[in-house]
């Protein structure tokens, strides 16, 4: 029998764009989708489920979140996605064939803009992705259930989780990349001043470093906001 597979989503607010990300998610193959809602005031819960997703509340915090829907999945591979994210035209299949050849997987990301700045935001990313082995949460990442428990799962922290983990499981095994792009929406690099998306992402990186140098995400998302 076929390995179920769950697509996770953390969701604050997200009426406009959660039920693109569930079909994307359910066009690709997901078992089931479980929308992950941390506390939202508008119609994200209600258009979750009437686009065929199941809706688990939880405490606000990504980290949170992204474990509450890994509690609640009952596939043996978990699959987890941002809730402004579009998955392209893969299959299950491909994602099962991956994880045949290794821990975990994860796409190449792309962003819905085409400014250059943006795309080259979206090249260093990949970049690093490639190079260090270290995709953020961002680029959809999966793997089976069993090694997600092994590790623990996704911290409590407000943001970083996704780098916490990725840290711990390289540590054990290997990560490799779906030739396929993930498009994310640009929204958090537009910002009203000269060259923000490029300025946005260097602030991302030195957070990125602080963090990886030992302070804390609490302390760190002050940085962010």
């Amino acid at each position: 029998m076929a390995e179920r597979l769950s697509v996770i989503i953390p969701a604050l607010n997200e009426e406009v764009r959660i039920a693109t990300a569930i079909s994307s998610a359910f066009s690709a193959g997901a078992d089931e989708v479980i929308v992950v809602d941390g506390g939202s005031t508008d119609n994200t819960s209600s258009r979750a489920i009437a686009s065929g997703a199941r809706v688990v509340r939880s405490p606000r915090g990504r980290g949170v979140q992204l474990h509450a829907g890994a509690l609640a999945a009952t596939g043996e591979v978990l699959f987890f996605m941002h809730a402004d994210s579009l998955l392209p035209s893969v299959s299950k299949r491909e994602i099962l064939e991956l994880l045949a050849e290794s821990n975990a997987g994860y796409f190449r990301l792309c962003f819905d803009d085409s400014s250059w700045s943006v795309r080259l935001v979206a090249w260093a990313a990949n970049l690093r992705s490639s190079l260090l082995s270290l995709p953020y949460g961002d680029q959809a990442l999966f793997l089976r259930r069993s090694l997600y428990e092994s590790l623990g799962g996704f911290r409590s922290y407000p943001f970083l989780e996704d780098l916490d983990f990725v840290r711990r499981l390289r540590r054990i095994g290997t990560l490799r990349r779906m030739s396929s792009c993930v498009t994310v929406s640009a929204r958090r690099l537009r910002k009203p001043f000269p060259l923000a998306p490029i300025l946005v992402s260097a602030r991302n990186v030195a957070i990125a470093l602080l963090f990886m140098l030992g302070a804390s995400p609490e302390r760190l998302i002050k940085l962010y906001r």
